[in-house]
């Protein structure tokens, strides 16, 4: 592997965006449209119907979050997810550059995967089944890392958010992210990561490449054991309901000011966890209750007394 080639100024990792961008003015992006047919069904995030907003299990990208609490909540289902329109689209968006990005990796001259060979996306399981994620895609042919498949972790920025990775890089800007690949590196296997990034005003494109940080796998996969397995929600990183990031917190009326929590089985006290990500009821001998069912609950449900 030759000497690796950084901008000197950022983080930048200029031979991925300068690749990138030298194919697509050969032929207009003529290949970057053909390769983007492809890569856009292969994405069932931007076009699947979802009944039930809440994510099974405990995510990777929720991992890096500063709040364990906030954590926890999410987790628990304390809060149904209902989201204005504009965050809707906003939301969408972000599934909607994935193929963007698989494609210009594509055109580049880069190989990619992002599903097994039976359609299904790559992910990772762990804490029994309670914790995983799912990654975006592996990509050979890097830049300078030929013939090494790396991690590649794709997502969308605001011009101030975009100008904040520039400076410092994905670590320091964006630790929830840089969090989230070092967890899909270490379930898989791969020592690198190609964290690509768009600025949302201009299309500005940004790259890094991030090394894997066993010492920060292991402590957060510790602590994804210790946060799904309690049934204590962990203590409040402020006691302040103003502190920046509770006046942010999707759940702070409920931390702060006691507010109603979603009735589903997972804040009910006769609920325990088992392996295989499965949930049971302890009130009706042990039976395991199917998502539909944790989400609809009963009227024997006895909340959990501290939220």
């Amino acid at each position: 592997m030759a000497s690796i080639t950084h901008d000197a100024t950022t983080k930048c990792y200029k031979p991925v965006i300068d690749l990138i961008n030298r194919c697509l003015e050969a032929d207009q992006g003529n290949a970057y449209r053909a390769a983007l047919k492809d890569a856009i069904m292969q994405q069932p995030d931007i076009y699947q119907q979802v009944d039930i907003g809440f994510r099974s299990h405990l995510g990777a990208s929720l991992l890096g979050k500063k709040c364990r609490r906030d954590i926890w909540y999410s987790f628990r289902w304390v809060k149904e997810p209902k989201f204005e329109g504009r965050m809707v689209r906003l939301f969408n968006r972000g599934h909607m550059e994935e193929p963007r990005f698989i494609a210009l990796l594509r055109q580049a001259g880069m190989q990619t995967w992002s599903a097994n060979t039976d359609g299904t996306q790559f992910r990772f399981s762990n804490c029994n089944g309670h914790y995983g994620g799912s990654l975006d895609c592996v990509v050979m042919g890097v830049p300078e890392y030929e013939g090494i498949p790396m991690l590649s972790e794709f997502k969308t920025h605001s011009e101030k958010s975009f100008a904040k990775l520039e400076s410092v890089g994905v670590q320091a800007a964006k630790w929830e992210h840089f969090v989230q690949m070092n967890q899909y590196m270490g379930h898989y296997k791969l020592k690198h990561a190609l964290y690509l990034a768009v600025n949302k005003n201009n299309d500005e494109l940004y790259a890094e490449v991030v090394h894997f940080d066993e010492q920060i796998f292991d402590f957060d996969v510790t602590l994804a054991q210790t946060v799904s397995h309690t049934k204590k929600p962990p203590m409040k990183i402020n006691k302040d309901k103003n502190f920046w990031l509770c006046r942010y917190c999707d759940h702070s009326e409920i931390c702060h000011s006691g507010a109603d929590v979603f009735p589903s089985c997972r804040t009910c006290k006769h609920v325990d966890m088992r392996d295989g990500g499965k949930w049971v009821c302890l009130l009706q001998n042990n039976l395991e209750l199917s998502k539909e069912k944790q989400y609809t609950g009963c009227n024997s449900r006895i909340p959990l007394v501290e939220m």
